[in-house]
């Protein structure tokens, strides 16, 4: 998706402490795996998410809305025309952003590398991924647009693993598996 999204932050989570003086993999780590694999579930809606708060995750937080006209009403979406993923940094800034285009259906899987395939991508502590960002446009059965809007923040903490379980979901996103890059 080539527009610009802007959802303030405020509204989906807290404000997070910025890391100060930690090292990278020993103190303070991306969180593994490296691969993603979703499936779209157009039944689920928001809340709830049932990805657990602990050791790996911090908070989570997930909203379905109309976008761009405020009256629409049917928030189920019949298929979505991207997928924006972001990758947020300690101070919870955009550090990587992946674009997935064209109409995926209900049950489409897709794939996201994350920035910690690369490990030199992580420059400074500033650039570890504290939270991973999904914003779904999706268009409903009157063609009208509706967005799903999910964030999970990460503890960061080095022995955590995995972050995400098989079959924990957040509005239209059901997490399939998890996989590290050889």
């Amino acid at each position: 998706m080539k527009w610009s999204l802007s959802i303030s932050l405020a509204i989906l989570v807290a404000s997070f402490a910025i890391a100060n003086g930690q090292e990278i993999g020993t103190e303070i780590c991306s969180c593994s795996p490296t691969t993603y694999e979703f499936t779209l579930d157009f039944s689920l809606t928001c809340p709830p998410v049932n990805i657990t708060t602990g050791d790996g995750v911090e908070a989570t937080s997930c909203l379905i809305s109309p976008f761009g006209d405020p009256s629409v009403e049917d928030l189920i979406p019949v298929a979505v025309e991207g997928i924006d993923i972001l990758e947020l940094g300690q101070n919870l800034r955009v550090v990587e952003q992946t674009d997935i285009e064209g109409e995926l259906l209900d049950g489409d899987t897709f794939t996201y590398t994350a920035m910690a395939a690369n490990p030199d991508a992580v420059t400074s502590v500033q650039k570890v991924p504290r939270a991973l960002q999904l914003n779904i446009v999706g268009r409903n059965a009157l063609g009208f647009s509706v967005i799903n809007v999910f964030i999970v923040t990460f503890t960061n903490d080095c022995d955590s693993y995995p972050v995400f379980e098989e079959g924990q979901t957040a509005g239209w996103v059901r997490f399939v598996s998890c996989f590290d890059l050889e």
